[in-house]
C-alpha cells in the first residue's frame, strides 16, 4: 500500500505498478493542482493502471485531507492483512495505518516546501510509526535534505498536541 506524494505527471507510481504488478500492490498517487491530477488521471489510464492506482488531491497545507481523503486511503487499500493496523479508540481502522510505504521523487524545493513536506511527512509517521518513507530529493541548497530530516524528526518529537492528526 503505497502513497505517493507530488506524483506530478505520475511516472513514478506507474512504474512501480508495472513492477509489482504480480504483488497485487495498491498505489495512491497524489498532487495539489487540479490540471497536474487531471493529466496524471490521463497517464494512469493510458498505461492500463487504473486498477491499481488511484489518484487523488492531497494539498500538503491541509494535513492529510480530512474525511475525504481519510475515506479515499479506505477504499484504496481496503484493510487485508492488519498485523501493522494502528486501531483508534473507538475500535475503527486509521486509514493512514494501511499504508506500508510513503514515497517521492523531487519534491522538496527549499524553504516554501521545508514546512508543508516534514509536515505531512511527520503527520503520516505519527499515526503510522511502521511505515517506511522513501524521499528522493535534489540538493537544491546546502543543508536542503538536512533541514527536512531535522524538521521531521522535530515534529515527531513535538507530536501531535490538537488531535488533528498533524504534527505541530
Amino acid at each position: 500500500n503505497i502513497l505517493e506524494l507530488g506524483g506530478g505527471s505520475g511516472f513514478l507510481s506507474v512504474g512501480l505498478a508495472k513492477s509489482l504488478r504480480s504483488s497485487n500492490a495498491k498505489i495512491m498517487c497524489t498532487d495539489s493542482d487540479k490540471h497536474t491530477i487531471k493529466n496524471m488521471r490521463y497517464n494512469v489510464i493510458e498505461n492500463n493502471e487504473s486498477k491499481t492506482i488511484a489518484v487523488q488531491k492531497l494539498d500538503w497545507s491541509d494535513g492529510l485531507g480530512g474525511d475525504k481523503f481519510a475515506s479515499a486511503l479506505e477504499r484504496t487499500f481496503q484493510v487485508k492483512n492488519t498485523s501493522h493496523v494502528v486501531e483508534e479508540q473507538n475500535n475503527s481502522v486509521d486509514p493512514v495505518s494501511l499504508l506500508t510505504h510513503v514515497i517521492g521523487s523531487d519534491v522538496h524545493f527549499g524553504y516554501q516546501t521545508l514546512q508543508p513536506l516534514s509536515s505531512i511527512i511527520a503527520a503520516i509517521k505519527h499515526r503510522n510509526p511502521f511505515v517506511q518513507v522513501i524521499i528522493m530529493l535534489k540538493e537544491r541548497s546546502e543543508n536542503g535534505v538536512f533541514d527536512l530530516v531535522a524538521e521531521i524528526e522535530k515534529k515527531l518529537q513535538e507530536g501531535d498536541n490538537d488531535g488533528d492528526g498533524q504534527c505541530n
